[in-house]
């Protein structure tokens, strides 16, 4: 008994191996009956069959991927096929049959205005919801399953485009009362490869496969589809022989065309060719084809044989010499019986002078063909010099960075060395002074000198967040524990200033990034956040999700800021209030965090409604839904 997963990795290789020879298919018929002859039927035969493609291909990729929100997305890409083949089949139906005067451009967008609008409807039923009352993702294993819950419109659409493909089943049904034998099984095969992907949807909708519940099986019947389509094109000649034939090729056509009986004798000829080889005016029906084309003997042999071939023939009309490219193709019938042939021309009397003149021209273009050798090769070298220059200055430049970097650390160090000695006798000497005056200047040098360590500490720190070299710790990171004990280190500075900090994200929000770094970041939004607030403001920490992120913001009710201030905010060393002497602020802290955000892949900016109105800082970090 195969487990589910194993079904479905069946149905998936099924459905790759069906599209794959209906791409091939489609190839086929887009070359040699559309590119090459124009027969009109191929045109949305090559659209139907294309449309199937997309259903196949998007169904084996759908067992693919592990990600939701890839799945969801190749579930409504593969709408394109499942909505638009229903008109198209009715399409090619009616210009299989005959019927393309009924065909008007006009006709044809009243059949495809309702599959387009409700593939809108679709693809934007995440703001209506007036198609899917449900989306339920579930999984077997690796493999990702979505469970729809389909509204009353739905189920109208789907009986809508039942409609469509019943009526161009009943137009072939009924073409099968009048057409001859050979036609008769075209219609045949193109009715077994619509009915069987019909069925089996309908059997998905009614839910009669309960052990593949919740899987649209209809691409996989689409090998029937395959199988039906090869055997026609290589049997019955699909398009080359439908019941329209004659009044596209023998009376539309400008190239001649000529049909042969089983005896080579010709039974059938379109105006074209009566024009070129009526030579005595009786007329070449009935005649041997060895009588009309007396002079091209290659013809006569090819044609006994039975054989399919291309040749070049010429014919004097009227004293000119005119060339044609003969195409013949041998027609056979039930138990491949052979029928007769066809035979095509086209004229290429005018491609014959421009070959001339081409064959005039071979030489200027072997010796321009010379000359851009020569200058490809002098490229070539001068490019391999290039590369030789670019790696000497990149390893120039990685040196250069490395004694910048070995200069930063040793001039902070150099730095920092004095520094920590003042730090900590200056205190003890503040307390020994017993003058006032010179307390209060011993006090503005340990702000002095506090201020100078910090600038050298943070100044340090920003150049190693620029520095290529520098590598994150990611984890995981749980955001309101973090935002909590940020909070709780700055208590005593919001209750000093009587500021209230409330924490709106309530849920457990777990991101990937470095635990550190990213409570430095908080320490000095809030800080800032502090430092900016008057009395009795109110500092307000939330964050939303949206597509692949999550966006945190720190909001107070603080002295705002202009858009100019704004602008320039995250720039090194610039204070919002320049005339504040402020030693506590190096300037350099929301560089540090600009820094820090980005290399986390994210994105930090500033809103303010303007003076005295308030700030919020907003910044963005990656966010993996499939992990949560």
């Amino acid at each position: 008994m195969l487990e589910l997963h194993e079904i479905y990795l069946i149905l998936m290789v099924i459905s790759s191996i069906s599209g794959c020879l209906m791409l091939a298919l489609a190839f086929y018929v887009w070359r040699k009956y559309w590119l090459e002859r124009r027969l009109h039927p191929a045109r949305y035969l090559i659209f139907l069959m294309s449309l199937m493609i997309l259903w196949m291909f998007g169904f084996a990729l759908g067992f693919i991927t592990s990600d939701f929100s890839y799945k969801f997305f190749i579930e409504q890409f593969l709408y394109i096929g499942t909505i638009l083949l229903c008109p198209t089949w009715l399409i090619f139906a009616l210009q299989w049959t005959g019927k393309d005067k009924w065909l008007t451009a006009k006709k044809i967008s009243l059949i495809y205005i309702v599959p387009l609008l409700f593939l809108f409807l679709i693809f934007t039923d995440e703001l209506h919801h007036l198609i899917f009352t449900r989306v339920d993702f579930f999984s077997h294993g690796s493999i990702i399953l979505i469970d729809y819950g389909y509204s009353g419109l739905w189920w109208l659409f789907t009986l809508y485009c039942y409609f469509l493909i019943l009526i161009g089943v009943f137009i072939l049904m009924k073409e099968l009362i009048n057409l001859r034998r050979i036609y008769r099984k075209q219609v045949v095969v193109l009715l077994a490869g619509t009915l069987a992907p019909w069925v089996a949807n309908i059997l998905y909708n009614i839910y009669l496969i309960p052990i593949l519940y919740n899987l649209d099986i209809t691409p996989i019947f689409f090998v029937i589809t395959c199988v039906v389509y090869v055997w026609g094109f290589s049997k019955l000649k699909l398009i080359e022989t439908i019941p329209i034939a004659r009044d596209i090729v023998f009376e539309n056509m400008s190239d001649p065309v000529f049909v042969l009986d089983a005896q080579d004798r010709i039974v059938d000829i379109n105006p074209v060719a009566l024009k070129i080889f009526d030579y005595d005016g009786s007329g070449p029906i009935g005649k041997k084809v060895e009588e009309v084309f007396s002079n091209q003997y290659d013809i006569v042999g090819y044609i006994q044989d039975k054989k399919e071939a291309q040749v070049e023939i010429f014919v004097d009309t009227n004293g000119e010499k005119r060339y044609f490219d003969m195409k013949i193709n041998p027609l056979y019938g039930s138990h491949d019986s052979f029928t007769g042939h066809v035979i095509s021309l086209r004229d290429i009397t005018d491609h014959k002078k421009v070959e001339e003149e081409r064959r005039s021209g071979a030489e200027h273009l072997r010796m321009a063909n010379e000359m851009l050798t020569a200058t490809r090769d002098e490229l070539r070298d001068l490019n391999k010099e290039l590369e030789q220059k670019v790696e000497e200055r990149t390893a120039k430049i990685e040196t250069l960075l490395k004694h910048k970097d070995d200069f930063i650390a040793q001039l902070g160090h150099d730095l920092k060395s004095p520094l920590t000695p003042l730090i900590g006798l200056l205190p003890m000497v503040e307390e020994e002074e017993t003058d006032p005056k010179l307390k209060e200047l011993i006090r503005v040098s340990i702000r002095n000198v506090k201020y100078m360590r910090d600038l050298v500490v943070k100044t340090l720190q920003l150049e190693r967040l620029n520095s290529p070299n520098t590598v994150f710790n990611i984890e995981e990171v749980d955001v309101v524990e973090l935002v909590d004990f940020i909070i709780d280190t700055k208590q005593l500075i919001f209750k000093e200033a009587e500021i209230s900090v409330n924490n709106n994200i309530n849920k457990r929000l777990v991101v990937e990034g470095d635990k550190l770094q990213l409570s430095e970041v908080f320490d000095n939004l809030l800080t800032n956040a502090a430092k900016f607030t008057s009395k009795g403001g109110n500092v307000t920490i939330d964050a939303v999700k949206e597509k692949g992120k999550v966006i945190i913001s720190v909001k107070d009710t603080g002295i705002g800021m202009t858009q100019q201030q704004i602008d320039h905010v995250f720039e090194e060393f610039y204070k919002v209030d320049p005339a504040r002497h402020d030693l506590e602020s190096s300037g350099l802290g929301l560089s540090i965090c600009k820094r820090i955000v980005e290399k986390h892949g994210g994105k930090i900016w500033a809103e303010s409604p303007g003076l005295n109105k308030g700030t919020m800082f907003k910044f963005s970090l990656p966010y993996n839904q499939k992990k949560r």
